[in-house]
Order: C-alpha cells, then structure tokens, then sequence
C-alpha cells in the first residue's frame, strides 16, 4: 500500500492532460481528401506509387528498413514505456487513442481488403524490401501508428520546431511504406488522417474521463506497455535486419524507465 500511495502521489503532481488540439482535425480531413482524389486519376490506385518509389532508390534498403520498423507498433508502444512514468496521467489518451487506432485500421482494412503492390505489380518493376505482404493495404497500419504518435507527441511539445520535427518523421515512416514496396500512396495518406485523428480522439476522450484514471488503470497500462517492450526484444517486423535495432530499442527504453522509477524513488534500491 505504501508504494500505491507513492505512485498516487506522482500522479498528482504530475502535468494535467493537455487540451486536445484541434489543428489535427482539418490536417485529417486534408489528407483524407488528398486520398480520395488520388482514387479518380487516371492511374486509380496505383497512381503515384513508380514515381515516389523511384525517388527512394538511391538510399540503401537497410535505411528504410529501419524507418518503416520505427512506425511498427511494438516500438512505439516501447516508447510510450519510456515516456509512462514522466506524463503518467498522457498514459490515459494514449490507451483510448490506441484502442480507436486499431478498431479502425484494422476495420478500415478489413472492410476495403485492398491488395497491395506485391500482389499486384510484376515482381521485377519495383523495389520489395522485406516480406510480401499482399492484402489489407488501406490505410497503411504503420502510418496510421506513426501519426497516431506524432500526434500524442506534439500535445507535449511547447516547440513549434518539435512539433513540426514529429510530423516530419511520421511522415518519413509512412513515405517508407511506399520505398519498402507495400503500400500505395493513397494508403499512406488516409493512414495518416486516421492516425491524426485518433490522436485528437483518444487526447479529447481523455480530458473528459479523468476521473476513470486511478493508480491500478495505470498499473495495467504501464504493464500492457512493459509487454509490448518485451514483445519487441524477439521481434524483427518482417525484415532481416531488424533484430539488433529491435533490442536496442528495447533496451533503451526499459533502461528509461527504470532510471524513471528510480528518480521518482517508487523503486529504491536496497541497502
């Protein structure tokens, strides 16, 4: 009971949630539109995919294999370990905000069942980094994750600079999708307006239930995140050379949040 006591009072002297900002909303719809309209081209789906693609070929595959693997959800759920014990009452919208993440991407991608450019294009007209995966590509589930926690991020940034600095490398992930040869542009932009928008869903659902947020609900989260982390140790997202930078970010972030335990002293050492 003494250690709850001490987590309640962290908690209590922690930073409030942040109001949700609204900006993401029209950003959203911009993208969104962007999407649609990409759809009624001549080139329909696949309508831009060649000549972005084309623009990544000059960088080497192991590059955007590790840029896409950052948008994977097992690594940002390790961050958001890392980030728990200094914005413990944040934990709240990340759990709403990641929930209705992954009801509608996965449902998004259920109902449209789209076959992505490996199921779709010859073999040898692009460039395929990593497994082949074939179906379920709209929207892209990476850049939905991705701008899912961009968005997270600047609601705790003051900076204009690291606001638009978060934004930017979501953006990178999800134009990664496209040079690792998975996804199409249209995917990547109406994963980005989903992403969006469940940040400033799951931000607003939060400022509203404050009250369901109790030290035993952080608990849960702070363990489903530990999990993750874990998850990641043994996890390489498809791609052959991912396992090193898997562990690293692991263990970067495990190793943040117990110098947070320690510093906040809800662990201390024995004598």
């Amino acid at each position: 009971m003494r250690h709850l006591h001490r987590l309640q009072e962290h908690i209590e002297s922690s930073d409030a949630i942040p109001p949700a900002q609204f900006w993401q909303i029209p950003l959203a719809g911009i993208l969104l539109l962007i999407g649609l309209s990409v759809l009624f081209l001549p080139g329909g789906l696949t309508t831009g995919f060649y000549t972005l693609q084309a623009y990544s070929l000059p960088f080497p595959a192991l590059m955007w294999e590790y840029i896409t693997f950052s948008g994977d959800k097992w690594p940002i759920l390790a961050m958001g370990l890392a980030l728990s014990l200094r914005y413990p009452r944040f934990t709240l919208a990340m759990l709403f905000a990641g929930i209705i993440g992954i009801l509608m991407t996965q449902g998004l991608k259920l109902y449209f069942h789209t076959a992505r450019p490996p199921a779709t294009l010859a073999h040898d007209s692009f460039r395929l980094i990593g497994s082949a995966l074939t179906a379920n590509s709209t929207p892209s589930g990476h850049t939905a994750t991705a701008f899912l926690a961009a968005g997270l991020v600047t609601h705790l940034c003051q900076s204009r600079v690291a606001k638009v600095c978060a934004l930017l490398l979501a953006a990178l992930i999800g134009y990664s999708r496209i040079a690792v040869g998975v996804h199409w542009p249209v995917d990547v932009l109406t994963g980005a307006s989903a992403g969006l928008f469940c940040s400033w869903l799951g931000v607003s659902l939060a400022n509203r239930l404050q009250a369901w947020f109790t030290p035993w609900l952080f608990i849960i989260i702070v363990l489903l995140l530990f999990a993750a982390t874990i998850k990641l140790l043994t996890y390489n997202g498809g791609f052959a050379h991912t396992d090193l930078f898997a562990v690293s970010i692991a263990a970067a972030c495990l190793g943040m949040f117990y110098s947070d335990l320690r510093r906040t002293q809800l662990v201390r050492p024995r004598n």
